[in-house]
């Protein structure tokens, strides 16, 4: 499950971390694995504030009663309120996240009402041929994201740098004299120094 991953490394760390195979355990006929023995511990005490929702299938297909797969990797994966959350991909993550409370209510609904209990094999077939009322293409989602994100309505965080790269970025936007080109108004609102960091 989580791919290897150690699931307590989301909340303690805010990274997927992959476990040592070395340091793991069996809980539920899952292997989990850790990257350090306090973690397992953190696990062990409290198993359930650390286990993936959804029995660790991607969020993006319990939304459309579809339980699939095993994510946690490298932006698959989010903490909600709380709780730890995979998808299918990136771009499977961006496409919940265009709304996400909404999301999370059904994808809570769907797994009460019809997957959590169930063979979740059957299930799956069944709604891959009776597809869910709100299903969505790809390619339908796609475009609503494009233009959600043109129209700007959804929130993208610029690309992780490294901490001494943005610092001196940050510092050399803050300290040196504004150029004459910008007006004084822009140089107090710190979005034009973060948008130019990128």
């Amino acid at each position: 499950m989580l791919l290897g991953h150690d699931p307590a490394a989301y909340f303690t760390q805010n990274v997927a971390v992959l476990g040592n195979p070395a340091i793991q355990s069996e809980l539920q006929g899952v292997t989990w694995r850790f990257a350090s023995a306090e973690n397992r511990a953190a696990f062990l005490r409290e198993p359930t504030k650390y286990m993936p929702q959804f029995g660790g299938y991607y969020a993006n297909g319990i939304n459309y009663a579809v339980p699939w797969g095993a994510g946690g990797g490298p932006n698959t994966w989010r903490i909600y309120r709380g709780k730890l959350y995979v998808f299918g991909g990136q771009s499977s993550r961006d496409r919940f996240e265009m709304a996400t409370e909404q999301n999370l209510q059904l994808a809570h609904q769907i797994w009460r009402d019809e997957i959590a209990g169930a063979n979740a094999v059957f299930v799956r077939y069944k709604r891959l041929v009776l597809r869910a009322p709100h299903h969505k293409t790809d390619a339908a989602l796609q475009a609503e994201w494009v233009a959600k994100l043109a129209a700007g309505y959804l929130f993208t965080p610029p690309p992780k740098l490294p901490f001494p790269q943005v610092a001196a970025k940050v510092f050399a936007w803050f300290v040196a004299p504004p150029p004459s080109s910008r007006s004084s108004s822009q140089w107090r609102c710190p979005t034009p120094c973060l948008r130019a960091m990128n």
